[in-house]
Formats: structure tokens, sequence, C-alpha cells
């Protein structure tokens, strides 16, 4: 283990003061800063894992399911902090709107099929 390592000190990530890219930047300066750069992948990704809150540990492990963190490129777990998250609203609700789509007599066939595929995409 890089001697180094042991230097490795950052706040954890909190949605509220800043966003996912800030963070991703804020953590490679600072491995840059105590020269952790060269370390492999693999000890990047679980220093990282460490370092944010376990909110950011549920998106990574819920997106990279089936998978073992250990074995994800450090560049994939950065890249998927980049993806837009929205939650979804409740199952219910969803349903509720696919099941009450109904076509407007002056509403064209086609921009309602799109719609209702939508809708059904969203379950």
């Amino acid at each position: 283990m890089n001697p180094n390592l042991s230097n490795f000190k950052l706040d954890a990530f909190v949605e509220v003061k800043e966003t996912c890219t800030r963070y991703k930047q804020r953590f490679l300066t600072t491995l840059k800063k105590i020269g952790l750069q060269i370390v492999e992948d693999s000890i990047k990704g679980l220093v990282f894992d460490h370092s944010a809150r376990p909110e950011v540990n549920n998106i990574l492990t819920t997106h990279f399911h089936r998978r073992d963190m250990e074995e994800i490129p450090f560049s994939e777990i950065l890249s998927c902090l980049e993806l837009p998250y929205e939650p979804k609203r409740p199952l219910l609700l969803r349903w509720n709107d696919f099941h009450n789509s109904i076509r407007q007599s002056a509403e064209k066939v086609e921009p309602f099929h799109i719609s209702l595929k939508n809708n059904c995409l969203k379950m």
C-alpha cells in the first residue's frame, strides 16, 4: 500500500453543498496533491467509495449491480456520477398515468401512441 494513502483526507460528499462533478474534481485534485494519481484504479475506486457518503455508495452499487466494486474501472465510476439521476415518481402514480391515458378527439393517433409508449416505459 502506498504510504501517502494514510494522508488522504477529504470531506464527504454532501449533495446540498456541491454537485457530483465538483466533488469528483475535488477528489482528483486531492489525489494529485498528495501524489496518489499514479495509484492503480482499483485502489482509487476504493478510496473514493470510502471517502464519499453512503448515498453515493448506494448510487454506485445500484448502478453497477451484480458487479464487484473492486473490479469496476475508476474512470467508469467517475463517469457514472455524471449521469442524470432523478427520483422516480411512485409506481402507483406512474401506473395511474398510464391507465388514465385517453386520446382526445382532436388528438392525432401518432402523438397519443408515443405518449402512451413513454408512460409505459416509465413503469
